[in-house]
């Protein structure tokens, strides 16, 4: 686990602009149950996607599926309606 780990933080830190890298360390993270990490994750790569971009959905529905796993469904339940609404 400590060799893909590595060259993907490696990958963020030289190119912290590309949403890609959030989303997918976000789904890495999602799998090993890590919710902070995977919000903090999803939301990186919303923001970088930008919020209308369908590119962003996936990341969106990361980021409702850790918040409801940090018990936090109202927040969970406005980020998906607002990914919804924007697809």
């Amino acid at each position: 686990p400590q060799t893909n780990k590595i060259p993907l933080l490696n990958r963020i830190q030289k190119n912290p602009n590309d949403a890609t890298f959030y989303a997918n360390r976000a789904i890495t993270r999602s799998k090993l149950a890590k919710w902070a990490d995977v919000e903090h994750d999803a939301r990186g790569a919303i923001e970088i996607y930008g919020p209308k971009n369908p590119a962003a959905l996936k990341s969106y529905h990361h980021l409702a599926q850790a918040l409801l796993e940090l018990n936090r469904p109202q927040e969970a339940h406005d980020v998906a309606s607002g990914a919804y609404e924007r697809s």
